[in-house]
């Protein structure tokens, strides 16, 4: 298990500084791993508008695991 945190918000690349996960590249980064929980979490973060200066840090619990399906990721990001 790992404890893992990065920042949750509309899906933007800040060049040389940093990347914030949304709808499009969250379910990707986790898509090998199950959910185990998650603190500071709420779908709707995934449907902010991109801004490098405000976003969300949640923390998920991730197990390393035979996931399910890749395709699954954005549900199960979604039914927590």
């Amino acid at each position: 298990r790992v404890l893992f945190a990065v920042p949750v918000g509309g899906d933007m690349v800040r060049w040389n500084m940093h990347r914030i996960y949304g709808a499009l590249r969250l379910p990707l980064l986790l898509q090998h791993w199950s959910i185990v929980a998650a603190e500071g979490w709420d779908a709707r973060l995934l449907q902010e508008e991109a801004d490098a200066m405000l976003h969300h840090q949640p923390v998920f619990l991730l197990e390393n695991t035979p996931p399910p399906q890749p395709s699954n990721t954005l549900q199960r990001l979604q039914q927590l």
